[in-house]
């Protein structure tokens, strides 16, 4: 009994439909990598068939009228060949078909595999034509914000071979939490301050004092305030991973106007205690003021400071009597700020 008017059929299991019955030479189409592909002849009572199958591997149904087919990674056209021997032991013609094994689609995910926690991370599919995550977005790019290390994937589909899948770990460092530690806390003007960033490694630093126009890289930072104020002290902090911190401290900067006026002084010639002037510091300029008991102005001196004025106890050119004066010593501080002190002194000769 000859075959060679045998109809090959071809059994698409894997796309879920029949095809139609293929003549001999006609090509049909498979995934590379497909399971359980099923191929078949007309069969016939008692006879036997003979399969081959290039480029997969025949699972089951070998002798029998159809055959199971396991296809193998390698693309191309591939040839089937079946041969009937019939129940008087008598061999068919050799029938052929052709399957056209095609390559299916790779997807793959392309993005950043390390961020910082609290950023987001913008992922990519390609490969296929459509996508589905599985955080259940569909679209090819995706926007995200994983709070810790996660896996995701995506189902790409496109056209006849189209399906596959595709993983991608995204690795989530902690941010790290600066410390600014400030010494002085409370410092007064023209007083060194030193900040440093405590307990937390970093790779870079990075400080800013807007109000005075500071931004600069250190491990550590040392500045002097010649101003009284409220000041932004900011530092940036990056570590090995990239990830960065920002704190933020107000520091007030003040002064400590100093006057210290004693209350006698003995102008008698043996050059101690000679002169009446306040002891200052932190201040720009002072004014004394010595009064009479009668509001007269006996003395009156503006200098920069308590050291470079002073009464010496004569007032036109004559000494003054014994007695008490009325003082009063006006100073203007280093923040810019006017301080009166007023008071009575005791002249002794």
């Amino acid at each position: 009994m000859m075959l060679a008017g045998r109809i090959l059929s071809i059994l698409a299991i894997g796309f879920g439909f029949l095809t139609s019955p293929l003549q001999a030479q006609i090509v049909d189409t498979v995934c590379a990598g497909a399971r359980g592909e099923e191929y078949r002849v007309i069969d016939q009572a008692g006879s036997s068939f003979s399969w081959k199958v290039d480029g997969g591997a025949i699972i089951s149904g070998q002798k029998t009228s159809a055959v199971k087919v396991n296809w193998g990674t390698d693309t191309g056209v591939f040839e089937i060949t079946v041969q009937e021997t019939n129940s008087d032991g008598c061999p068919g013609d050799i029938v052929q078909a052709f399957v056209w094994v095609r390559g299916g689609i790779e997807v793959d995910i392309h993005g950043p595999t390390t961020i910082c926690k609290g950023e987001e991370v913008m992922l990519t599919a390609d490969g296929g034509a459509n996508f589905k995550w599985s955080t259940g977005f569909l679209g090819r790019d995706m926007l995200f914000k994983p709070s810790s290390d996660t896996t995701v994937y995506v189902i790409g589909t496109g056209s006849a071979c189209g399906i596959d899948t595709g993983f991608f770990q995204v690795k989530v460092f902690e941010n790290p939490q600066a410390d600014l530690v400030i010494n002085p806390p409370t410092p007064g003007i023209n007083e060194i301050v030193e900040m440093s960033v405590q307990n937390t490694p970093a790779s870079e630093l990075f400080w800013r004092i807007p109000e005075v126009g500071l931004i600069t890289e250190a491990d550590e930072l040392y500045h002097t305030f010649t101003k009284t104020g409220l000041y932004t002290i900011q530092a940036l902090l990056i570590d090995d991973n990239g990830c960065r911190d920002t704190v933020q401290h107000k520091l007030e900067v003040s002064v400590d106007v100093h006057v210290y006026t004693p209350n006698a002084f003995t102008p008698d010639g043996d050059d101690l205690n000679a002169r009446f002037a306040p002891v200052t510091a932190n201040t720009k300029s002072v004014h004394l003021q010595v009064f009479n008991r009668w509001g007269e102005n006996v003395y009156e001196a503006k200098a920069a400071s308590g050291s470079q004025l002073g009464w010496d106890g004569n007032y036109n050119g004559v000494m003054a009597p014994e007695g008490i004066y009325v003082y009063k010593v006006q100073v203007v501080g280093l923040d810019d700020k006017l301080y009166t002190y007023e008071g009575t002194v005791q002249l002794i000769r």
